[in-house]
């Protein structure tokens, strides 16, 4: 999910953080995505929970930068607060797709049983499908697929893990469809898939 997310990351912020008013805690959620994806999640975390303190942003606005925080964290591996900000960007902005499919992805992939809920990855996952937005379409799918896998119903998730590939493929993002590919493989055989980039 670490490099599944590298797709959403890429442009959430420019889909749902409009440039304008409040620009500080924008400015400052725009630098905790620099720092994320250079790797650097303490300092990462940091301007993101300056930015959230600060007050102002958008529902949208505030639930991408607490799933974005939430992937910091989980990235550093600390899971217990990673689910707590994607719980808290639902309940900010329920029409935002990002905290669902975030969520969804650890409760169907997480290596650890305790952190593992299949039934509600399911239903956190076709919720980011109905809302995701027509270009990130392939990581919600991905994560749909997981969720399916992790119920044991594999016919669904190769099902859904085709759908994925193939939208990649139209928008030719080939270093994407290889990793997909690999889970595809996995569901093929009857396994869940289970995210060992995560700590």
């Amino acid at each position: 999910m670490v490099r599944q997310k590298a797709l959403c990351l890429a442009l959430l912020v420019g889909l749902l953080i409009a440039p304008g008013a409040w620009a500080d805690g924008l400015d400052l959620a725009r630098q905790g995505l620099a720092a994320q994806r250079a790797g650097d999640f303490d300092k990462a975390i940091g301007l993101y929970t300056e930015a959230i303190e600060k007050g102002g942003l958008t529902p949208a606005d505030l639930a991408v930068t607490l799933t974005n925080r939430g992937d910091s964290r989980r990235s550093k591996g600390d899971v217990a607060k990673a689910v707590a900000d994607y719980r808290a960007a639902i309940k900010a902005a329920p029409d935002v797709f990002s905290g669902y499919n975030s969520l969804a992805w650890v409760l169907a992939t997480n290596p650890k049983a305790e952190f593992r809920d299949g039934k509600e990855a399911l239903e956190l996952a076709q919720k980011a499908v109905e809302l995701c937005d027509p270009l990130l379409l392939p990581a919600c799918l991905d994560t749909l697929a997981a969720a399916h896998a992790e119920t044991g119903n594999y016919r669904e998730a190769v099902k859904q893990q085709k759908k994925a590939v193939g939208l990649l493929k139209k928008q030719g993002a080939a270093n994407m469809v290889a990793e997909l590919n690999k889970r595809l493989k996995t569901y093929k055989k009857n396994k869940p898939w289970r995210d060992t980039a995560a700590p």
